[in-house]
């Protein structure tokens, strides 16, 4: 039996939006903000809201990086503003 805690990261509009515009597809169709699809990152045990709170605040800059590589290896593209903001954090 493994321990471990899932991390699920949803896109959201901000995110979805720099896909479009970066990358617009030439017929015109875009991706669209969905609930049902996510990225999900398996990471050590935590037992409660405050430490994933730390755990979230110490790396979620290593996490935006990675789905920004996912989609474009050219750091040029990727957006500068890339700010952690807790309202976003479910709760």
């Amino acid at each position: 039996m493994l321990n471990r805690t899932a991390i699920l990261l949803h896109y959201k509009e901000p995110f979805v939006r720099w896909i479009n515009e970066t990358d617009p597809d030439p017929e015109g169709t875009e991706i669209a903000v969905r609930q049902d699809e996510q990225t999900v990152y398996p990471i050590h045990t935590i037992e409660n809201r405050d430490d994933l709170d730390d755990w979230i605040a110490l790396n979620y800059e290593a996490l935006f990086e990675i789905e920004l590589w996912q989609r474009y290896t050219d750091e040029a593209l990727w957006p500068s503003n890339r700010t952690l903001e807790e309202r976003t954090l479910p709760g």
